[in-house]
Formats: C-alpha cells, sequence, structure tokens
C-alpha cells in the first residue's frame, strides 16, 4: 500500500511529475498512466498493483483501448514523465491524492468527482482482486458509481471478472466493463 497522503505539485516543463517522497520507495521505479473513460480521471499505478488490476480483465483489447495505459519509469530525481494523452487532461498544477494501491491526479481547480454522485463515505473500492473475486464467486451484490444515471447495482457477470451487470436508479440496464478497483461490495 502506498499509505496516506494529499499533495500539490507542478508537472515540470518536459512533462514529468515528481511523485511524493515520502511514497516514493513504496511506490517503485515503474507506474502505469491510466484514465478512467467515463469519469476521464487520472490514475497512476505502480507496476506492481498495475498487474494484479488487468490479471483479471475479461477482454485486454478492450480494457487496453478504452483505458489507455501508458508505462513509464521514474527518472533518478523521482519524476514521473506522463504521455501526452495524459497531459492534455491534466494542466501543469495538480493534485496527487493516495487511494492505496493507486495515485488519483487532478487538476487543483478541483476534484474530478466520478459521473453521476459523489461516492458516500460508507463505501469503499474493493481494496485487492481477492476481494472482488469473493463476491463474484458468491454472486453477491456489487455497486458500480461511475454511470450517468446514478448508483448502479448488479452483480459481477460469470463470463468475465470485470464484466458486470446492474441496473441504474431509473432502472436502466447497464453493462459495464473495468477493473475491480471501480466497483464496491454492494449493500
Amino acid at each position: 500500500m502506498l499509505g496516506e497522503g494529499r499533495w500539490e505539485r507542478k508537472f515540470d516543463e518536459k512533462g514529468r511529475l515528481p511523485i511524493p517522497f515520502e511514497i516514493r520507495d513504496e511506490f517503485g521505479t515503474t507506474g502505469v498512466w491510466m484514465i478512467e473513460p467515463r469519469t476521464r480521471r487520472v490514475c497512476l499505478y505502480p507496476l506492481r498493483f498495475w498487474e494484479e488490476v488487468s490479471e483479471g480483465v475479461g477482454d485486454p483489447q478492450q480494457f487496453r483501448e478504452v483505458r489507455k495505459p501508458h508505462e513509464e519509469s521514474l527518472d533518478p530525481q523521482g519524476r514521473m514523465p506522463a504521455p501526452p494523452h495524459i497531459r492534455e487532461i491534466l494542466e501543469r498544477e495538480v493534485v496527487v491524492m493516495s487511494m492505496g494501491k493507486y495515485l488519483k491526479v487532478f487538476n487543483q481547480n478541483g476534484e474530478e468527482q466520478p459521473i453521476g454522485t459523489d461516492t458516500p463515505e460508507n463505501l469503499r473500492p474493493f481494496q485487492s482482486f481477492q476481494e472482488a473475486k469473493e463476491y463474484r464467486d458468491q454472486g453477491k451484490k456489487v455497486i458500480y458509481l461511475g454511470h450517468v444515471g446514478g448508483k448502479v447495482t448488479g452483480k459481477f457477470k460469470p463470463e468475465g471478472f470485470f464484466v458486470f451487470s446492474g441496473q441504474d436508479e431509473n432502472g436502466v440496464i447497464v453493462p459495464v466493463i473495468g477493473s475491480y478497483d471501480e466497483f464496491y461490495p454492494g449493500e
């Protein structure tokens, strides 16, 4: 885990983001930039956690096309280069927030919230592949918050670990393909 923290940072003129010193050793030397498709939220995963996320993806090709992952290595000064498609989303001054297994990076002018609803305080995303797998195997309800129609409640489908189908607050059926940490244990 990366520990807790929130830091204000600036990209340098070459598009490199300084990784906070407090978590740099735990982060490691290689990271993967990713965009969440519905929110356009930018995440930066340490490689070891990215491998855990991508391991259970039902359709790896679609996963890559939608999230546009990009692997980079820290330079000797602890800066992570950001690819052009990430720099298009982020301004020079950003906030870096530890989410446990990854970093959320957003513009200082305001945190980008998932579309549809804020995350209720009593919900936390699945913390591991194994935790989400147990919910799938037991057929338990799962919640997804990144839909424009609001909260979606449903179950993981058996044909693919991260394939989910549920109904939003208006009764609309919503299929979702995502990584385990985009879902929440059901109520």
